[in-house]
């Protein structure tokens, strides 16, 4: 008798329910695997077809982690900048009208731009987070203005 147990899902467990006369007790109807060689193709078949899906849904979810890292890092830089008088981020080098400040953490590289819009009035803050996904930079922008005074 088998004894049914919790696997991870992978060739060898599903090959562990043919005993060993090549007989299938996973199911209600019995199949000698000797027999009829080709349910043990589309056995591997379908296995091959799950297994495909799996590590692309695990890829993707991957890339979207990554996605909101970045997004995430973007916007608290943003929260950075704005929670301080914006003369103390200029002295500081935080943040220069007409320059770049770069960085980089958590793997991820990091620059802040920024521009007047309206002399000394209206400042555009850009910010962007740029990381490798699958061997070519990726990259998320957020821009702000500014009201200074």
């Amino acid at each position: 008798m088998l004894k049914m147990k919790k696997h991870i899902l992978s060739l060898e467990n599903m090959r562990s329910f043919v005993d060993e006369e090549g007989i299938s007790k996973g199911s209600n109807r019995i199949v000698n695997y000797q027999e009829k060689p080709q349910h043990r193709f589309m056995l591997d078949v379908e296995y091959n077809a799950l297994y495909g899906l799996t590590e692309g849904a695990i890829q993707n979810s991957r890339e979207a982690l990554v996605m909101t890292e970045a997004a995430n890092l973007a916007q608290n830089l943003m929260e950075q900048l704005s929670a301080r008088p914006w003369t103390q981020n200029f002295t500081e080098s935080k943040c220069l009208p007409g320059s770049e400040v770069k960085g980089s953490e958590q793997g991820l590289q990091w620059s802040v731009k920024s521009e007047w819009e309206s002399e000394n009035i209206l400042l555009k803050v850009t910010t962007q987070v740029t990381w490798l996904k699958k061997g070519y930079p990726s990259t998320y922008t957020l821009t702000t203005l500014y009201c200074v005074q």
